[in-house]
């Protein structure tokens, strides 16, 4: 079993740097280019606890798992509600799965990560500042179930910051019920050329900021 694996059960804190409660905490695996001296460290029985609380960790806190260079995968618990501000940025090799559960992404959560696809769950009301920025291998975007490297669940309103700083992306479809685009939606999206959204709808004057190859707006069809 792999150390990421191990880190499900690990509940109590030592010196080393395992932390007291049931969530993974600020920090704590920041700046880890190998696994190797932790995964030393957690085979100490002395110093885990040996239950599972997979289900008891609610959220991933801030800069948790920053700049590990060498991280590619990581299975995030099911019951995690928020990825807090910088939880995996830096993560050049990261590709991830976001739990079900999720309603929050915090200010630059994935900024600088190697995502090549993602799914938003239906429950993420909130997306922080830059946090996909410079996730350079999105390069679609659109409702889920749609073959999109972004796929997403908002069928009224895009929220802000919702797609922000993804400067590779190049198409991306809006669904004919968005009503509204929020704050820098789109802000930077420097290659975005291809976009499909309703007429009449309410979008923020930030929305599009620094989208330079943005021209003509299509329209969706619409579905009976």
């Amino acid at each position: 079993m792999s150390f990421l694996d191990k880190i499900k059960n690990i509940v109590n804190v030592d010196e080393d740097g395992y932390y007291p409660d049931d969530d993974i905490d600020s920090g704590a695996f920041i700046n880890s280019d190998s696994f190797e001296e932790q995964e030393e460290r957690a085979a100490r029985p002395q110093r885990r606890v040996q239950r599972n609380t997979e289900d008891k960790v609610e959220k991933i806190g801030d800069y948790a798992f920053s700049d590990c260079a060498e991280l590619t995968e990581l299975t995030i618990p099911d019951g995690v509600t928020k990825i807090g501000e910088r939880a995996f940025a830096g993560c050049k090799k990261l590709n991830i799965t976001l739990p079900s559960k999720l309603e929050s992404i915090e200010d630059a959560a994935f900024r600088d990560c190697a995502i090549t696809s993602i799914i938003i769950p239906k429950g993420v009301t909130k997306v922080g500042k830059d946090a996909f920025l410079r996730c350079n291998k999105i390069k679609s975007a659109g409702p889920a179930g749609g073959g999109y490297d972004y796929e997403f669940p908002w069928t009224e309103e895009i929220p802000d910051n919702a797609f922000a700083g993804m400067r590779k992306l190049k198409k991306v479809v809006l669904p004919a019920t968005i009503k509204k685009v929020g704050n820098n939606a789109f802000k930077d999206c420097k290659e975005l050329s291809d976009l499909t959204m309703p007429a009449g709808i309410k979008v923020s004057k930030t929305a599009f900021k620094g989208c330079d190859k943005l021209g003509e707006i299509k329209e969706p069809q619409q579905t009976e």
